[in-house]
């Protein structure tokens, strides 16, 4: 009987424990793995990164443009009376954005034309001078313009421009009369000529490229 009882005293805590789940953790590896780059792997990779940048400039918009230009425009002003003409010019880059040329127009006036041309776009400023016409004044134009493509060597052409004219100058005439005594007199006569007058133009032009 004793032995019975010491017996169940001792199996009791071990049926208890038995009933009750015990979570055992194990340790675990949790090192983060690290991989290292050789260098030639390194070198692959900067060279790969660098193709790619100038691959993205050399596919930057670029306009490629021709020597030459002819053109014939024609004009709305804001002064049409004094303004309206038509002119034809020839022009050759320099380079692919500067353009030098002259032009002729039928009011008799010869211009130095300068164009400076976007590097990605078909657009232009533009200044204008007259060297030298019927009307004896100091003529500026100055503006921007832009060129439609119809094909890769034909193109319309607009411009919207500033006008600045000045005529100030005298003009002195000489006349030879004869008196009654049959001597010849020269007189003179002084006139001073003086025009000022600023406005704003729109040119429409046809161009061929070559």
């Amino acid at each position: 009987m004793r032995l019975i009882i010491i017996a169940t005293l001792f199996l009791i805590p071990l049926i208890g424990l038995a009933s009750f789940p015990i979570q055992i953790t194990t340790p675990s590896d949790t090192t983060i793995e690290i991989k290292k780059e050789s260098m030639e792997e390194y070198k692959n990779r900067i060279d790969k990164q660098l193709y790619n940048n100038s691959e993205e400039i050399i596919a930057a918009p670029y306009i490629k443009r021709k020597k030459f230009i002819i053109g014939l425009n024609s004009n709305i002003s804001s002064n049409q009376k004094y303004e309206q003409n038509q002119s034809y010019f020839i022009g050759r880059l320099i380079g692919n954005n500067f353009l030098i040329g002259g032009s002729n127009s039928s009011n008799e006036d010869i211009y130095l034309i300068t164009r400076i041309y976007f590097q990605s776009a078909p657009l232009y400023i533009t200044a204008k001078r007259s060297l030298n016409g019927k009307r004896k004044g100091n003529y500026f134009k100055g503006g921007i313009g832009y060129e439609f493509f119809i094909n890769k060597s034909i193109s319309l052409n607009s411009e919207v421009l500033f006008y600045s004219f000045l005529k100030n100058y005298t003009r002195t005439t000489y006349s030879i009369t004869a008196d009654d005594w049959d001597w010849f007199n020269v007189a003179t006569s002084e006139e001073h000529i003086h025009e000022n007058h600023v406005g704003g133009i729109l040119n429409i032009g046809l161009q061929i490229h070559f």
